[in-house]
């Protein structure tokens, strides 16, 4: 996994005022928003299956969203 990979198959972004990130995949792996915040720590979203849904990941308070990817099962 590196810092900001979106598999081709998927589409995503940063929420507004940075707060975080959203992921969505139509592969048929499983999936989950990953976010890297300004404290140098990276938080994740819970584990999806692909389709219509939408995985959500968030910086704690106090922080902002530097980076964004999303994570695949290895």
């Amino acid at each position: 996994m590196q810092d900001g990979y979106v598999p081709p198959e998927c589409v995503g972004g940063l929420l507004p005022w940075k707060k975080g990130s959203w992921a969505r995949c139509s592969s048929k792996y499983a999936f989950r928003a990953s976010v890297r915040c300004n404290n140098g720590y990276y938080y994740f979203g819970p584990w999806l299956n692909p389709g219509n849904r939408t995985s959500y990941a968030y910086c704690p308070s106090g922080t902002i969203a530097t980076n964004w990817y999303v994570d695949i099962p290895e």
